[in-house]
């Protein structure tokens, strides 16, 4: 039983080392998510859903256009699919003009109605719309490349209804991010990025929302006053020191629990409930079959990869890994390992 623990727990940390090769750039400090990494947090179920929808129906492509189909009836959010009928489109559309690049995705469900909508507003110069490929894997970089000036990333419902918003800009010393949950800004992230000196400036807002849909509705009041944390670099040194609202020194923990609690599981827990309630609708995704196992524990590992790299939710990360070594025994989780002994 002990081996098999340990055995399992190396299996674990060598995958991520597999999946997930080394960045190429910096990371920031502890506590801090990247971008790309940051709306994942939410993104990831919706990019799950493309991959296993490739996965478990027949796709048809043709102008930057995939529509799914069964070869049978398919049960969707309790009705029935007839074979041949559509049970999801996609649909990528990019207008490049001059300094500005304009992308949207459009996600359309059972019942022939869009459900939601992505639209990224890029500027600057040397502008890359994504392959199709990239739009196929539900793929949708956010954090800025060398050339690109500002991107606003927008999460609508069918009806166009802002439900999250993401804006980002360089600066002369910089960037700074603004994030916004259906109209209300929530958390501002400032970077500072010198020569001998990076920090950190986040501002947590209060909101408050009301968000009705049929058979579903939320209602989320956060009172506060405005207050601010921080990370700011030592001086000729490359550790950092984390400071709260009073800029006194707080430590990294307590830096980390308030922006768990303020974002990752305040807005983004809001913000994933949206799309579970707006994805019901297309064709289940749930089968029993390697490709979809492998879809789900890849996503889990890589989001335990980013919570270890950000040293954010460390007890979760411990839970899962305790979740898979008990699935390996149980027989719940089958490993077939074909990678070279050398």
């Amino acid at each position: 039983m002990k081996e098999s623990r340990q055995f399992s727990c190396l299996l674990f940390f060598f995958i991520a080392i597999n999946i997930f090769p080394p960045y190429a750039f910096a990371r920031p400090p502890a506590g801090i998510y990247l971008l790309d990494e940051l709306v994942f947090e939410f993104r990831g179920e919706l990019e799950r859903k493309i991959k296993e929808l490739s996965e478990n129906y027949i796709a048809q492509e043709g102008n930057n256009t995939l529509i799914f189909t069964s070869h049978e009836t398919v049960e969707c959010a309790h009705s029935q699919i007839s074979s041949g009928h559509p049970l999801a489109k996609l649909q990528y559309l990019f207008e490049l003009k001059d300094e500005s690049l304009i992308e949207r995705g459009q996600y359309t469900d059972c019942f022939n109605a869009v459900t939601l909508k992505e639209i990224t507003i890029t500027k600057g110069s040397n502008l890359t719309p994504l392959t199709f490929e990239q739009f196929k894997k539900g793929q949708r970089p956010i954090g800025l490349k060398e050339g690109e000036l500002q991107r606003q990333y927008i999460l609508q419902n069918g009806e166009g209804i802002e439900l999250f918003s993401l804006f980002t800009v360089k600066t002369s010393d910089g960037e700074n991010t603004i994030l916004s949950l259906l109209g209300n800004r929530f958390c501002n992230i400032r970077k500072i990025k010198q020569t001998e000196r990076e920090a950190y400036y986040i501002t947590y807002y209060p909101y408050s929302f009301t968000y009705s849909l049929p058979y579903q509705s939320w209602g989320v009041t956060r009172e506060f006053s405005t207050y601010k944390n921080s990370i700011v670099q030592r001086p000729n040194s490359s550790d950092f020191d984390y400071l709260g609202a009073s800029n006194q020194r707080i430590s990294r923990q307590s830096f980390q629990n308030t922006f768990s609690n303020m974002v990752l599981g305040g807005a983004f827990n809001s913000l994933k409930q949206f799309l579970s309630y707006h994805l019901y609708t297309m064709p289940s995704t749930d089968f029993t079959s390697a490709g979809t196992q492998n879809s789900r524990m890849l996503d889990e590992l890589r989001m335990a990869y980013i919570q270890l790299l950000s040293n954010t939710s460390i007890n979760l990360v411990q839970n899962l890994v305790k979740n898979y070594i008990d699935a390996i025994e149980k027989g719940q989780i089958r490993i077939d390992d074909r990678r070279p002994k050398d």
